[in-house]
């Protein structure tokens, strides 16, 4: 009877069984090594800074090779002196329209912008695609979203 007490619930019960619920002895459990280790032990990158430098690299093509994207994206991004003729500390960066909604701050426009304007002046130089991509895995970039 101890066998069928472990599936007796109640009548008003939801249908999710807990977690605490399955005891499994050690043996039967998997062990997974965590992300971080896998990263370091394979010396890549985290999802997280893949997905920026994945973005960060298609502001670099349509910045200065232009060639190398869709032509959907030759005027995508727009540098603030563009936009207006002052002398301010951001005109050499990307302009940044502002998002009406939380959802307008995950689209690549907004992203890309505000990446490429946190950007050190060095890595912001005309290069080649490979240079710039070794340059940007080297500076270590931290860039939290």
């Amino acid at each position: 009877m101890k066998e069928f007490d472990r599936f007796s619930f109640p009548r008003n019960y939801s249908g999710k069984v807990p977690l605490s619920f399955w005891k499994f002895p050690e043996k039967f459990r998997r062990k997974f090594p965590e992300i971080s280790e896998l990263t370091t032990l394979f010396n890549i990158l985290s999802v997280d800074k893949l997905h920026v430098l994945q973005i960060l690299l298609l502001v670099f093509k349509c910045l200065y090779h232009s060639d190398l994207v869709p032509s959907i994206y030759s005027n995508y991004f727009v540098l603030n002196n563009e936009i207006h003729i002052y002398n301010t500390r951001l005109s050499q960066g990307l302009h940044i329209c502002g998002p009406r909604t939380s959802f307008g701050q995950k689209c690549i426009h907004y992203k890309g912008s505000s990446l490429w304007n946190r950007l050190s002046s060095s890595l912001k130089l005309p290069s080649s695609v490979v240079v710039f991509k070794k340059s940007l895995k080297l500076s270590e970039y931290t860039v939290t979203w």
